[in-house]
């Protein structure tokens, strides 16, 4: 049964080696490795040194998770799935923490077991708990939702997407398809880059117009400070026809 109880412990701490050592992080791989065999020692001290590490390791699952999640909408691909994953690996490590606190664990590790208490706490902890899981779902949502909301903001503060959006309000062709005015969707995806007064950028959008939806894809270059579209398509919902937008002192 103990060895049940130590399962998503040993789990959490594997699956953070693997992390660190994906990362070339030799030594807290080690520190890792440590820790698991100090498991095998029945001493108070290591259930309380298992438990910080384990929280520090969900930290460091948010951070891969920010860090990550920021690079791949800047690059133009898909994050949720990965975002999904890895913000379950910072709960279910959290949680593993909280293993050492069964009575069976509390045994083999020497410590005291918790008196009982009279206390609104000590009463009501068992349904207490589900609740502070749940409330650890919808923040987890949360901050996942709010990633994606600041990527996308920064993205549509970009003067190529200004750009791009205000081109395809003069062209008679994205007026005909979807109707004025054209107005920006919720999401962006696509690649920006910028060095200096030099970059690249290759964007895709939703907008809407009176009669429809469509995806506007503009791909631009900076080149001595100032922005220049290159190329502007638009392709309709619900059509597979691309449209090809000509930019303002495209030929």
């Amino acid at each position: 049964m103990v060895a049940l109880q130590l399962l998503p412990v040993i789990l959490s701490l594997l699956v953070l080696g693997a992390h660190f050592l994906r990362a070339g992080q030799v030594a807290l791989l080690g520190v890792v490795l440590i820790l698991l065999v100090l498991l095998a020692v029945r001493r108070p001290w290591v259930a309380r040194t298992v438990q910080v590490a384990l929280l520090i390791g969900a930290v460091e699952w948010v951070r891969t998770l920010w860090s990550l999640a920021a690079w791949r909408m800047r690059a133009g691909e898909p994050a949720a799935r990965m975002v999904i994953i890895l913000g379950m690996a910072a709960l279910v490590t959290a949680l593993s923490s909280l293993c050492f606190r069964a009575a069976r664990m509390r045994r083999r590790y020497g410590r005291p077991q918790p008196q009982p208490s009279g206390s609104w706490l000590g009463r009501n902890w068992k349904w207490l708990v589900p609740v502070i899981v749940l409330a650890c779902l919808v923040a987890l949502a949360g901050f996942v939702l709010g990633i994606v909301t600041i990527v996308f903001q920064g993205m549509k503060s970009t003067e190529v997407y200004a750009m791009a959006l205000q081109q395809a309000n003069v062209s008679p062709a994205a007026v005909e398809a979807l109707g004025a005015p054209i107005v920006e969707g919720w999401w962006v995806t696509g690649n920006l880059q910028v060095d200096g007064s030099s970059g690249n950028a290759d964007l895709s959008f939703a907008v809407e117009g009176a009669h429809g939806a469509g995806v506007l894809r503009p791909v631009a270059g900076k080149q001595a400070g100032r922005w220049r579209l290159h190329r502007l398509e638009l392709t309709t919902e619900g059509s597979d026809e691309t449209i090809r937008l000509a930019p303002s002192g495209a030929p």
